[in-house]
């Protein structure tokens, strides 16, 4: 497998190469690259397995990389290293399909554990697509999306979801952002806040209702993605409709 370490620090890319024997992790390349736009050419050149990715970079963050990785249709997987424990960062990264976002700076078990789920995912996606057809592919995305759709109002979560179509997780995930363009976490928001401001502009629920309905146990959780969302608080959203 190939490796691709991405810090705009000469210094953290070499002292990651070092870290581990990535041999035994089964990586025969183990490259670094020292900007978005260095990183992207080593996509183009070859197949990129496991990506270590810093997010902080002056010309263009990990996050905007991953983002044009999965716009690119390849199947890499990912892991996240940052500096600050930001709630922003980590919700972006989760909603990319990351496998880990570890903090800096990371010892080499923590780093190893990582590294070896991140291959078990690759190794299940990969187990897994040569087993279902074209068919049975096309054939899962509206089952998911009914499901989805129907359950909006409950604690969502990838395994769940899984379960109720009769797939693996990984796959499921891998699956659907091929299929839609999005990933599984993006879209159940992206439905939520599509609900949320339809019933504040429609009904007259109370706000706390309005989040419960739309699968928001906390109000004030529902609020900030509400804002995130749509730039506006709830509140505010509904006295200007």
């Amino acid at each position: 497998m190939n490796l691709l370490i991405v810090d705009d620090e000469y210094y953290s890319v070499e002292s990651l190469k070092q870290k581990l024997d990535w041999a035994e992790l089964g990586f025969g390349n183990v490259y670094g690259a020292y900007s978005l736009k260095q990183a992207q050419q080593y996509f183009h050149d070859g197949m990129i397995d496991v990506m270590l990715c810093d997010i902080e970079m002056p010309h263009g963050s990990g996050l905007e990389l991953l983002a044009w990785v999965r716009e690119k249709k390849y199947a890499t997987a990912c892991i996240f290293l940052t500096c600050h424990a930001k709630f922003d960062y980590a919700t972006t990264a989760i909603k990319l399909g990351s496998t880990d976002y570890l903090l800096k700076p990371v010892n080499a078990e923590e780093l190893s554990d990582a590294i070896r789920r991140a291959v078990q995912r690759l190794n299940q996606v990969s187990l897994l697509e040569e087993d279902s057809t074209p068919e049975e592919q096309e054939m899962a995305i509206p089952a998911v999306k009914k499901y989805i759709a129907t359950h909006l109002a409950e604690d969502l979560d990838r395994d769940t979801i899984a379960g109720a179509v009769f797939l693996n997780p990984d796959y499921l995930s891998h699956l659907f952002r091929e299929k839609t363009g999005t990933s599984l976490s993006a879209y159940i928001l992206n439905l939520r806040m599509e609900k949320a401001t339809r019933l504040l502009s429609q009904s007259t629920a109370t706000i706390a209702d309005i989040a419960t309905s739309c699968g928001f146990s906390n109000i004030s959780y529902f609020s900030r993605q509400f804002k995130a969302s749509t730039g506006k608080t709830p509140h505010d959203f509904r006295k200007e409709t």
